[in-house]
């Protein structure tokens, strides 16, 4: 038998009517999923896979306590979702999903303003092991996202956001280099701190009717990538002094904002790329959108 505990307790809470008016409103039938698993029973391989699709409520990501591979906590109200969550020890794949199909963002049921309601709110919570290579690919939807990657060992990383806010933080360097990493936000709000400890090759980053804010800010040496398309969107870019810094992205009735930077060859440096010991090239796109390049004194 599995060691993994998995509990599903159901809390019902009964909204009778409103003594001003005599409206009923309808009753929420909230539940918490608890589901957690050792590191000795985590099956074969040596990287953690995990999928997981949110919508609606607030999303926390973080390291687990030493010996755990996965704790996972979701309280969410049965009458407006449902939650999934699957572990194949086989291939060491962790799938969450509560409705994550993103057309479906808007179709949760807003009765009541989450900023006045009393009691439960929609959670979820996941912590994941440190000391193990994680690949994880996370896709939310009006959520608001606190993702602390600091003291993981992420070897693939892929974030989608829509109608959300989130804050992606690599506190500490990455134990393992990232190929390339993903991030995507429609009508979304994303900020990545500390990117540099991350250790990533080359970052893809879109930004559709939303901002994406990447401070590449931490420990690293030698060069990277940024692929950047903001589309009716912004993407900032924040990079300390001692980085040298080329960009070489397009325009369709965009902007490439580049205060200090000198052009040559059809392209735009920094004061210092030949120099730095350190450097990132920004390429890519701004359709009717802007790309902001700012560094730091």
């Amino acid at each position: 038998m599995s060691s993994a505990r998995l509990r599903l307790i159901a809390l019902t809470t009964a909204i009778g009517a409103l003594s001003s008016g005599g409206v009923s409103l309808p009753a929420q039938e909230w539940r918490t999923l608890e589901a957690s698993r050792s590191l000795a029973t985590a099956g074969n391989g040596d990287t953690l896979h995990v999928r997981l699709g949110y919508v609606a409520g607030k999303l926390a990501l973080g390291a687990a306590n030493r010996g755990t591979l996965y704790d996972l906590t979701v309280r969410y109200d049965a009458d407006e979702r449902r939650v999934k969550y699957s572990y194949d020890p086989s291939s060491r794949l962790l799938t969450v999903g509560g409705d994550s199909g993103f057309a479906k963002t808007f179709a949760i049921r807003h009765d009541h303003d989450d900023a006045d309601r009393k009691g439960p709110s929609p959670s979820l919570a996941l912590k994941v092991a440190s000391g193990i290579p994680l690949d994880l690919s996370l896709r939310f939807s009006a959520a608001d996202a606190v993702l602390d990657l600091s003291g993981l060992d992420v070897s693939r990383l892929s974030v989608e956001a829509a109608a959300s806010g989130g804050r992606i933080t690599f506190g500490t360097p990455n134990a393992s280099s990232i190929p390339n990493a993903e991030l995507r936000a429609t009508a979304a709000g994303l900020e990545v701190a500390q990117l540099g400890n991350a250790r990533v090759d080359t970052v893809r980053a879109n930004a559709t009717l939303g901002h994406i804010e990447l401070d590449l800010g931490g420990d690293w040496t030698g060069r990277t990538a940024l692929d950047l398309d903001a589309v009716l969107g912004v993407i900032t870019v924040r990079v300390p002094g001692d980085v040298g810094v080329k960009v070489d992205a397009s325009t369709t009735l965009g902007s490439v904002e580049t205060p200090g930077f000198t052009a040559r060859d059809g392209a735009l440096y920094s004061d210092n790329w030949a120099s730095a010991k350190r450097s990132v090239t920004i390429g890519g796109r701004a359709v009717l959108g802007r790309v902001e390049v700012r560094r730091s004194e």
